[in-house]
């Protein structure tokens, strides 16, 4: 059995960093396949959901729906209402394994006073 020479196990190692190349670009492109659909399912979710709490948005042309939702969700009660929930949301999973979609319930009166009489006083 003849021996490599040092040319002919720098050309195998050059084939070899090229295959890697080219899987590492391979897995690359998969993961942003991955990340597009999970975005294009909540996308689709979301907005599924909000026809069917709203059925009259489905009327309403695209303007119109963006204007809707501006309107609905840039006021001072829904961003409070979101940064009261945003903390209490537990870290979502890398992949939902439920149909179902988990709800964190909105923040009443009560449970601010229930978290308020929990937090310790300093002296």
């Amino acid at each position: 059995m003849a021996r490599k020479t040092k040319i002919e196990k720098i050309a195998e190692t050059d084939k070899q960093i090229q295959e890697l190349e080219a899987y590492k670009k391979k897995l690359e492109a998969e993961q942003r396949e991955d990340e597009r659909r999970k975005r294009t399912n909540r996308l689709c979710e979301r907005g599924g959901f909000i026809e069917s709490v709203m059925p009259e948005t489905v009327k309403l042309d695209k303007a119109q729906f963006q204007e809707f939702i501006k309107n609905t969700l840039l006021t001072p009660f829904s961003q409070r209402i979101l940064a009261q929930m945003l903390p209490l949301k537990p870290q979502e999973p890398a992949e939902e394994t439920s149909e179902t979609p988990r709800t964190v319930p909105a923040p009443s009166v009560a449970n601010a006073e229930k978290a308020s009489n929990n937090t310790p006083k300093l002296a």
